[in-house]
């Protein structure tokens, strides 16, 4: 979810949550493997910044119950959405706040064990700022895990001309946003920039479930906003996104999908003990 909602290439159509959904189901084992493999459940606090439809903070507060989680959102209406869904969850651990991800300052007094974010930066102008905005809000020593795509990895076999064309028009619609879909492979350059230390880098490409996989592609042509804004910036007449949706959806059964590479940067602030809260957290 972007800084300011305005940014957001998905606006707030009514299906949002659900591509959400979808996109979690595809991307929500591989991200908590390595949330828990970094130690992230014997950490007291962590903030989700642009946290969308809250599934990663629900998945987070179901798995570690002592762990006291705030998502944020600039969009007041998804703010609303996730605490109604964690509520509806009886999940207690986790509460959403409207914040803009350039100034969390504003919003929080206290400081974080953790700050994590996924699937932000590639909607915001100036992610750079971003990244020092969630530095600002972690304890010293505390640690940052941030977490995008670099969208033009995405591929099909077999290829296809209408699948490489809606991927390519994605890409060209969330640049004249004010982002950049190709941010993750700039993240350890902006990480190291925002002042994170240690970094440390990966990234994976999701195959499975290849189900949800084709739910999601479909799902952002059929996005009103999406639709709208195509049609305002004139990527495309009504006549070719008529065409273009229903040659996606038949063309993305009959092909498998790689989506996107994931790049994922783990780091810290600068230390200055050697644990958080004494309770040892790595």
């Amino acid at each position: 979810m972007a800084a300011a909602s305005s940014n957001y290439v998905y606006g707030i159509d009514p299906q949002e949550i659900d591509r959400l959904g979808n996109l979690d189901a595809v991307h929500g084992p591989p991200s908590m493997a390595w949330l828990a493999a970094a130690g992230v459940g014997q950490a007291a606090t962590l903030l989700d910044v642009g946290c969308g439809g809250g599934h990663m903070s629900r998945r987070l507060a179901q798995a570690y119950p002592n762990l006291q989680i705030v998502g944020t959102d600039a969009n007041p209406a998804m703010v609303a959405a996730c605490q109604g869904l964690a509520n509806e969850a009886g999940l207690d651990n986790v509460r959403y706040v409207e914040a803009n991800a350039y100034h969390l300052d504003e919003p929080f007094t206290e400081r974080f064990d953790v700050v994590y974010s996924r699937f932000l930066m590639a909607h915001l102008d100036t992610p750079l700022q971003a990244l020092k905005a969630m530095a600002a809000v972690a304890h010293p020593s505390g640690r940052l895990f941030v977490e995008d795509i670099e969208l033009s990895t995405m591929a099909f076999n077999p290829s296809h001309p209408a699948l490489a064309r809606a991927r390519d028009t994605i890409l060209k619609l969330v640049r004249l946003h004010g982002g950049n879909a190709d941010v993750g492979a700039h993240l350890p350059t902006l990480c190291q920039q925002a002042g994170w230390q240690a970094l440390n880098v990966d990234h994976y490409a999701a195959e499975e479930p290849q189900a949800a996989v084709k739910r999601v592609l479909p799902q952002v042509w059929c996005n009103g906003d999406i639709q709208t804004s195509l049609l305002r910036h004139g990527l495309l007449n009504e006549a070719d996104l008529e065409t273009v949706v229903v040659m996606l959806e038949q063309q993305v059964q009959q092909t498998t999908v790689t989506l996107p590479l994931v790049w994922r940067v783990h780091g810290t602030l600068p230390p200055t003990n050697n644990s958080l809260h004494g309770n040892g957290y790595p």
